[in-house]
């Protein structure tokens, strides 16, 4: 007994990703179909080879995959067609995105009209000639106000310091505040030189101003920097975002903000129309499930192609033959391409454009359709995968008597029964 565990141990490798925990009426279900295939079956004498027990392990769990990847695509929790993204039909004006999952507050559909965008605040030092010496002298102290925050800066200079050096200086300190105050520092083909300071966020709540400065201490010179350099001379002053959402007048602090609570949009230029914005299937990674469900379905068709001594392979593929025949118009036209073999080749563009349009959700769960039926032969596969196997007939059951389990046959699913699957 040990011989054979370890012999399947190290030969079979289970395909499931997840285990699941099946409801009691699902156990139930199981069971009576096992019950009620016995009673109904001849008596079959099976030669249970390692290979041959592995190879039903393997048709068992490959299908039981397969199902549960397809029964997963109408599951309300589940399915991969829950999953949706943001679309704007003019992101070179508006830019959407997701911010989680979850989308049970954003309509399927609104327009947005961008009116103005959001705008930094700039001022601009006067220019002054680069190499003529500042005449400041001493300690010198100013404020810079962010948004009612005080950050107060001493500098001290010498009396031959040029305007150059004191600039420079003025944009090194400020530049390494990290007070929210973008400086920089513009020179002229007259040798004159220039300080601008723009503040890093946009828009104002209620002030014109986003920042201002202030002398606090003069030196010993009758003017402080920030009124001798003139500092605090704005030339634009700080916008907030204006537009309309279905219509309706809205300003925003910053060209980047949420609506409904999980949709992050971004103004990027202004409009004359309205540009549409909507939830539609995120066509990525419902591909790759997509995908996954082939490729599972594959390794079913790989089990039973690479079993070629055993004749009762060829039942498998026929069984998956006739599901994917009856629906090879109907795959074709979602992108999915019956191939040699009865395997199944997915073609990448014209799935994800089929998934937006919708046309793959229903292929994968409409009653009656593809996904519906390949889950049922799935389902059954499962439930017999001896019924694949190369088998001798012992007796016939007796149909006229009545229905009574047998126990020999029923033993061969046992542990199956007992196991991970159900």
């Amino acid at each position: 007994m040990l011989e054979v565990y370890n012999h399947l141990a190290a030969a079979y490798h289970p395909k499931q990703s997840r285990v699941r925990a099946s409801a009691s009426k699902e156990l139930v279900n199981v069971y009576n179909h096992i019950r009620n295939l016995s009673s109904q079956s001849p008596l079959f004498k099976l030669n249970l080879t390692g290979s041959g027990q592995i190879y039903a392990l393997n048709i068992k769990d490959t299908a039981l995959s397969l199902k549960y990847h397809l029964e997963d695509y109408d599951d309300e929790d589940r399915s991969a067609f829950l999953r949706q993204e943001a679309y704007s039909e003019e992101p070179e004006i508006v830019e959407v995105h997701l911010t989680s999952d979850s989308t049970k507050n954003i309509p399927n559909e609104f327009y947005l009209r961008v009116l103005e965008l959001a705008a930094t605040q700039l001022n601009q030092s006067k220019s002054v000639s680069s190499s003529e010496k500042s005449g400041l002298n001493g300690l010198y102290q100013f404020t810079v106000t962010m948004d009612d925050t005080p950050y107060q800066f001493n500098l001290k200079l010498k009396q031959d310091n040029t305007n150059q050096q004191v600039i420079e200086n003025l944009n090194d300190f400020i530049g390494r505040s990290s007070i929210g105050l973008s400086p920089s520092i513009s020179q002229k083909e007259n040798g004159e030189i220039q300080l601008s300071l723009e503040s890093e966020s946009t828009g104002s709540m209620e002030e014109e101003r986003s920042f201002t400065l202030e002398d606090t201490q003069i030196g010993n010179t009758e003017n402080g920097l920030v009124s001798f350099y003139q500092l605090n001379h704005m030339i634009r002053s700080p916008k907030n975002a204006k537009f309309t959402l279905n219509g309706s007048p809205k300003e925003a602090l910053s060209n980047t903000f949420r609506l409904y609570r999980n949709l992050s949009v971004t103004l990027k230029s202004v409009s004359d129309s309205t540009v549409r914005i909507y939830l539609r299937p995120e066509a990525k990674s419902i591909y790759e499930d997509v995908h996954e469900t082939i490729d599972t379905y594959n390794r079913l068709v790989d089990i039973a192609s690479a079993n070629k001594g055993n004749r009762r392979s060829q039942k498998l593929l026929r069984e998956l033959g006739t599901v994917v025949k009856d629906f090879q118009e109907e795959l074709a036209e979602c992108g999915i391409q019956l191939m040699e073999g009865f395997h199944l080749q997915i073609e990448e563009e014209k799935a994800k454009e089929k998934i937006q349009d919708g046309s793959m959700k229903n292929l994968l769960t409409e009653p009656g359709g593809f996904g519906k039926e390949l889950a049922i032969r799935a389902s059954l596969i499962s439930l017999n995968p001896m019924d694949y196997l190369d088998k001798v007939i012992i007796t016939y059951p007796n149909l006229l008597a009545p229905m009574s389990s047998n126990p020999y046959l029923t033993s061969i699913y046992s542990g199956m029964l007992f196991n991970s699957y159900c």
